[in-house]
């Protein structure tokens, strides 16, 4: 569904999701962007990325991405959350 449309951010996600169970933590993260780079306020998906940089081991980006979520015009409750226990695990 998404090379059939690559603006949808939702798709990205969703592609996102399932890379991630098959453990493809790289391409799970290349959606992640592509739908961050589409709807740079998508606070979930901040908090996405953060998440799957800290399975790779990246910590240092995984809290530049979680601090970047943070500043997110659209939150959740549960994005919030999400986020800052996430960016604990980073530190």
């Amino acid at each position: 569904d998404v090379e059939v449309n690559p603006a949808a951010t939702r798709l990205h996600t969703a592609a996102a999701e399932m890379l991630r169970a098959r453990g493809d933590l790289e391409g799970a993260c290349a959606h992640t962007r592509a739908a961050l780079d589409l709807d740079p306020d998508f606070a979930g998906a901040w908090s996405n990325l953060g998440s799957l940089l800290l399975d790779l081991g990246r910590n240092g980006e995984a809290e530049t991405a979680l601090r970047r979520g943070m500043t997110a015009r659209r939150q959740t409750g549960a994005e919030q959350r999400f986020l800052l226990t996430n960016l604990g695990r980073a530190l």
